[in-house]
């Protein structure tokens, strides 16, 4: 594992916020909070969720999808796929 794979990760992640949501990129930081700031509803958490899991090759658990709340939780959850993506290999 690297950080530039963190980095590529949480860039992958922001690129879909911008793309999937038409957010403007100065909305894109770790404290955002999905629903209040960046005006996310539950049908686009669920998408978003979707699109995490076929970009990263994963699923998440109830457990994940319940705690997220800001975009650094989904960061965290991008740092981790790439911790145990580095591992299986």
């Amino acid at each position: 594992m690297s950080e530039a794979q963190i980095a590529e990760a949480i860039t992958k992640i922001n690129n879909v916020m911008m793309t999937m949501f038409e957010l403007p990129e100065d909305k894109i930081k770790p404290e955002a909070q999905l629903f209040t700031d960046l005006g996310l509803d539950s049908l686009d958490a669920i998408d978003l969720m979707m699109k995490v899991q076929d970009d990263f090759g994963v699923r998440l658990s109830n457990e994940e999808l319940m705690s997220l709340r800001t975009l650094d939780d989904i960061h965290n959850l991008a740092r981790k796929f790439v911790v145990e993506q580095a591992t299986k290999h």
